[in-house]
């Protein structure tokens, strides 16, 4: 037998232990009176030693439903009758709140080798098992959102080998069961080798890929059009484990770009067979018509008539020139700039000097050079072409005046310009119908060319306005004002 000293020296040195490991430890006697209580399981429960010890455990720390399995499973324990792993089992603690703790057991035997007490060690899993709640209900919501999206959702390895599906996909490449689509790699679906090492190169660099395209074979020997999503996801160590991404089905779609290319293609050569053939034939009507007028004998009545046919025959080649330009102004890239108003304005004024040389034109502005900066681009001189080219047109006087007033728009980011001539005018069932001829077919007084048409147009691509007022408010015989908004640029 140990000395006394020696012997208390042994219980400190376990007391000790006991305190710092971070399990709970407990200790009890054959009739689960409390005799051991460590550190760790004051902290969890709010009890002190002094409060539980020679207290009954079952009743001070089980919930009521459960007491009567805990029980009996204690008095099986004691007889040895079951292992010393025991199931989790709740604890209340001081303040009433519900812990879970889950326990193995150790049993103290005297010399008959019968059980005399038992010590519990637990570890407090309440934490735990919240967040492992957390953690599969978030799987569950993410593997029901994963199923139920129409597009379909793929998880690869960086060497291909497809590990997770959603029925989407199975179903977009012609397989009957997810299990059956798994044993295939990704680069099996590709109907050109190169597209894929095209992927693999871009994923590798950037670790995104948005909007690649490529063909894909299905199951059934079928060639779709695809539309690949793809992100790398790094591990812990920040290696790329996998691939995650989405795969629409754009067969349709690339379908219907085919057929307008093929439209848009047609349309373009049959505008230019038209503007050559038309434009050959014009100039040998003109030609024509213009020897005839040379004829200083041709009567009175017959010259009117020869110059109203010449007249004619220039608005034909105006008109194939401006669907020229149309079909320019729908095909050109859209790339704006910043720009000095003025020389695109005064090229288009000398432009329509030349095209009425029978016209004195008398033009008035405040545009001068690097006064009035705009967002636009090489389109801005035919804007202004063709506002200018329809009031000359329209005004039957040999003498044409034309104001132009530019003005920065303090309540906005526009440069507003206003070109006033002194012509027919439009009335206002007109106002709105000039802009969209080629839509209605409208004839009236500003003429049934597409001009003002293209105008529009040119101010939609640069994000503009335009509209028509009457110069003298109130009487439109009195002439036209036209309002342009142009976006500011950013140099002003």
């Amino acid at each position: 037998m140990s000395p006394p000293n020696e012997t208390q020296k042994n219980q400190d040195r376990f007391n000790r232990l006991v305190d710092a490991t971070g399990a709970l430890v407990v200790g009890v006697d054959t009739l689960g009176c409390i005799t051991l209580f460590n550190k760790r399981c004051q902290e969890v429960t709010g009890y002190s030693t002094e409060e539980v010890l020679g207290k009954n455990i079952v009743e001070l720390f089980i919930p009521v439903d459960e007491r009567p399995n805990l029980i009996d499973r204690f008095q099986n324990l004691v007889q040895g009758k079951l292992p010393a792993y025991s199931p989790e089992v709740h604890w209340i603690t001081k303040s009433g709140e519900q812990r879970l703790v889950r326990w193995n057991n150790t049993f103290i035997t005297d010399e008959a080798g019968e059980v005399v007490e038992i010590f519990g060690i637990g570890i407090d899993i309440t934490d735990w098992k919240e967040t492992q709640h957390a953690l599969e209900e978030s799987e569950a919501k993410y593997r029901s959102l994963f199923d139920s999206v129409p597009v379909g959702l793929y998880r690869t390895t960086p060497e291909g080998q497809i590990h997770d599906v959603n029925p989407a996909l199975v179903e977009m490449l012609g397989f009957e069961s997810k299990a059956e689509l798994l044993k295939h790699k990704a680069s099996e679906f590709y109907v050109h080798a190169e597209a894929r090492k095209q992927f693999e190169a871009h994923i590798k660099e950037e670790e995104v890929v948005r909007g690649f395209e490529a063909q894909f074979q299905r199951r059934d020997g079928e060639i779709i059009w695809i539309e690949l999503n793809t992100r790398a996801i790094r591990d812990a160590n920040g290696d790329i484990y996998c691939y995650e991404g989405s795969l629409e089905d754009i067969t349709k779609r690339k379908e219907a770009e085919i057929k307008l290319l093929a439209a848009h293609q047609r349309s373009e050569f049959l505008v230019d067979l038209m503007a050559h053939d038309l434009n050959n034939i014009n100039q040998g009507i003109m030609m024509t018509l213009e020897l005839i007028e040379s004829d200083e004998q041709l009567p009175k009545h017959l010259r009117e008539g020869l110059e109203a046919s010449l007249n004619q025959v220039e608005r034909s080649a105006e008109l194939i020139a401006n669907v020229k330009r149309f079909q320019s102004l729908e095909t050109e890239p859209r790339r704006l700039s910043t720009r000095d108003l003025s020389p695109s304005f005064h090229a288009a004024v000398r432009a329509v000097e030349r095209a009425f040389p029978n016209k004195q034109i008398f033009l008035s502005t405040n545009i001068q050079d690097q006064t009035y900066w705009v967002y636009s681009d090489g389109f801005l001189t035919e804007l202004f072409f063709n506002i200018l080219h329809n009031a000359a047109k329209m005004d039957r006087n040999p003498m044409v005046k034309i104001e132009v007033q530019a003005s920065k728009n303090t309540t906005n980011d526009f440069v507003k310009v206003e070109v006033q001539d002194q012509g027919p005018g439009v009335p206002d069932s007109e106002k709105n119908r000039i802009f969209n001829r080629y839509l209605n077919g409208a004839e009236g007084v500003r003429g049934s060319g597409i001009g003002l048409t293209l105008v529009q147009r040119i101010l939609q691509r640069y994000g503009g306005q335009i509209w028509v007022e009457d110069r003298v408010a109130g009487d439109h015989t009195q002439g036209a004002n036209f309002v342009v908004l142009l976006p500011r640029g950013e140099r002003e």
